[in-house]
């Protein structure tokens, strides 16, 4: 299978603050890692690895439909029936669920009925060129503070696999986006820019589901999980749910027990090992401390942190960093050291509130 792909430094950069070159802490040794002795991440073209999946399947023998939207999952005692908007309807002893983060069938089979709803959030991707970066090899992700209007402005840059100078540029539509390029202490990085594309998406997060399966439909990737299952939790677990279901054809038990090894997989290396609440103390941690006060983070933490690009890690890694400075952030900033005391996983959801009463919940 071909892909276009492209090496990046394994580090992470979390900045945020009026100085956008200094008020940055560093997760991974980039030096290190741009000599050769660190851990490289990839940057790929997804279009370019579908469309060699597509091509392997079709050369296997699969069928596609294409232009279909799925309206509805009907199960039965002889398997799934699987409804389209122009009517098709399409039969089989097992469905695999693959829509998504918003999965309808998810909703359509009732599984959203138990689970916690976080928040619905709207986010576009700009790729841009005529970018000049410090750290043209690293992930970046932070904060601005438009003090005019639009408040706090999270983003996410990494580089693109397209052109040496051109970045993937995340933020939350286009005001945010002529404010971070034109305005903010991050303009510096942006030089004559052109926004080549871009993508948009609105997204609900829930809390996991309790198991990927009901009534002979399987679910993987980011349907039933809470959120950035990413491209390698995508493929594992369509990896691993295909071959369960050969199994359980094979087998003769065409029902839960035959796919029995997907669900404990998944169970065992998604919500057993990954509490979806340390992912939701990232966006809270960011937005319970003013400018100031994460100013002062970023200065007092003068070390670089242990490499890591696992989301659900993020969090403790910071609070980590924060243990040795927590008496002089209790002298010099004792209303913050409480903010800090106050945050834990199971305190994020409900300081979550005023997002989540503003999301959209799709229970069925």
């Amino acid at each position: 299978m071909n892909a276009l792909v492209d090496e990046v430094e394994g580090d992470l950069g979390v900045a945020g603050g009026r100085r956008a070159d200094e008020d940055r802490i560093e997760i991974g040794d980039y030096e290190a890692n741009q000599s050769g002795g660190g851990m490289p991440a990839v940057v790929f073209d997804k279009k370019v690895l579908l469309e060699g999946l597509r091509d392997e399947g079709a050369q296997a023998g699969v069928e596609f439909f294409l232009e279909r939207t799925v309206t509805d999952a009907r199960t039965g005692a002889d398997g799934v029936e699987v409804r389209t908007k122009n009517g098709d309807r399409f039969k089989g002893t097992f469905c695999v669920a693959a829509d998504g983060i918003s999965s309808l069938l998810a909703r359509k089979l009732g599984l959203n009925r138990d689970r916690v709803f976080i928040t619905t959030s709207a986010s576009v991707s700009y790729y841009v060129t005529g970018v000049k970066f410090d750290r043209s090899e690293m992930i970046c992700m932070g904060n601005a503070y438009d003090r005019g209007g639009l408040g706090t402005v999270h983003f996410c840059m990494l580089p693109s696999v397209y052109r040496e100078d051109e970045y993937w540029l995340y933020l939350r539509g286009q005001e945010q986006f002529d404010y971070f390029t034109t305005r903010s202490p991050f303009s510096k990085w942006f030089h004559k820019t052109e926004v080549t594309h871009k993508r948009c998406a609105v997204i609900s997060m829930w809390s996991p589901a309790r198991e990927p399966f009901k009534d002979n439909v399987v679910f993987v990737g980011d349907t039933v999980w809470f959120a950035e299952a990413e491209n390698t939790g995508a493929l594992l677990s369509g990896h691993k749910a295909a071959n369960a279901i050969c199994t359980a054809l094979h087998t003769g038990k065409p029902n839960r027990e035959g796919v029995m090894d997907y669900i404990s997989w998944w169970k065992k290396n998604w919500p057993e090992t990954h509490d979806y609440r340390d992912f939701v103390c990232y966006p809270v941690f960011f937005n319970l401390f003013t400018e100031d006060e994460l100013n002062y983070l970023h200065r007092i933490i003068d070390k670089k942190l242990p490499w890591s690009l696992n989301p659900f890690k993020l969090y403790g890694t910071i609070v980590q960093a924060i243990a040795p400075h927590l008496k002089r952030i209790e002298s010099e900033k004792p209303l913050m050291a409480k903010k800090i005391a106050g945050l834990k996983p199971e305190s994020a959801v409900s300081l979550m509130k005023p997002v989540t009463r503003m999301g959209y919940p799709l229970r069925s």
